[in-house]
């Protein structure tokens, strides 16, 4: 015997199938989005002068970061460190040219590990360690000369140092503090030209309370999470973000009709910060048709976008980035000053 379906039931088939596309879609719709909190910052001040309203000049503020209730910054031409209150009152210099301890040949990046602050010495090839006050604690020399040294981070117990390694095979090494080298990790991105291979595969380190390693690409919208024993644990693209996408595909253009821009990065400077769960990631460019208007914030355990703060309004090119409660400071050191912006009501 046939069976027959009636007209109700082929419509209560259809509904049914219908909901069930749905619901597939909407799971895949739920994966594969980004749902993200927005924070809008404002400019509140920016400096130019330390003290403020004097003769002295900041010349090449190349980071930022805050140690306790203060906030401390590289003066890099000035070949010092300043350590401030928060409102930039009372702020220590610490430093001059030199080889010796407290003397620098253009400091760069900073690294801080509870009350120790971090200072890769370029010019001398070293990291100096201070502690909280600026006093010298040690040096700690490489047993190799490491002229790629423009930034670096520190594990959390402050035993080991992490260093991009510009090289074709790693992309960044581990260091004991006695400046031995323990090792090479990471896994580079490979192009048919080697030295297109080792542009491109240039990082920017920071570590989190369980030494996992974060890579940020300079050449590439890309960011990757290691943990200590070398295994990635994720790979984030975030060419889907708006900003990010339009600069991407310009650069691509780039190296496509121009030879000589091959080598080209997809972004000038970029910055970051680890806190609390956090990777905060700047992309900046030197064009005034991709200045940064967003601040990126990537959950560390899934390595999906969480936060997007929005910088109204203004156009800057950091190198560094630190909060403090609702507050953000940044280096600026294309036009040498330090900006400060605040959480728009």
């Amino acid at each position: 015997m046939k069976y027959k379906l009636t007209k109700m039931k082929k419509i209560i088939l259809l509904l049914l199938f219908g909901a069930l596309i749905a619901l597939i879609l909407i799971r895949n719709l739920t994966n594969n989005s980004v749902f993200y909190e927005t924070i809008n910052y404002n400019l509140i001040d920016t400096i130019k002068q330390f003290p403020p309203n004097s003769i002295n000049w900041i010349d090449r503020p190349n980071s930022i970061k805050k140690i306790n209730n203060k906030i401390i910054f590289v003066d890099g031409n000035n070949n010092r460190i300043l350590i401030c209150n928060k409102d930039f009152s009372n702020c220590k210099s610490v430093g001059r040219k030199g080889k010796g301890p407290n003397e620098f040949l253009s400091p760069g990046f900073l690294q801080v590990r509870h009350d120790k602050i971090y200072i890769n010495d370029i010019g001398n090839q070293r990291i100096q360690v201070l502690n909280k006050n600026g006093k010298f604690i040690k040096s700690i020399k490489f047993k190799t000369r490491l002229l790629h040294m423009l930034n670096f981070a520190v594990s959390y117990d402050g035993n080991f140092v992490y260093i991009p390694a510009i090289k074709e095979d790693v992309l960044f090494y581990k260091y004991r503090t006695d400046g031995s080298l323990i090792s090479g990790y990471g896994t580079t991105i490979k192009y048919n030209d080697p030295m297109q291979t080792i542009i491109m595969n240039a990082v920017l380190l920071e570590v989190d309370e369980q030494d996992n390693v974060y890579t940020i690409f300079f050449g590439l919208p890309i960011i990757r999470k290691y943990d200590k024993e070398n295994n990635l644990l994720w790979e984030s693209n975030l060419s889907f973000i708006e900003g990010v996408k339009e600069r991407k595909l310009a650069v691509d253009k780039s190296r496509q009709n121009n030879n000589n821009m091959k080598y080209a990065f997809l972004n000038i400077f970029v910055s970051s910060i680890y806190n609390s769960g956090i990777l905060y990631v700047i992309y900046a460019a030197q064009s005034k048709e991709f200045w940064p208007q967003k601040i990126l914030g990537l959950d560390t355990s899934t390595g999906k976008v969480k936060k997007i703060i929005n910088i109204n309004n203004y156009e800057f090119i950091p190198n560094s980035i630190c909060f403090s409660k609702n507050i953000l400071f940044a280096t600026d050191d294309y036009s040498n000053r330090i900006l400060i912006f605040k959480t728009a009501k």
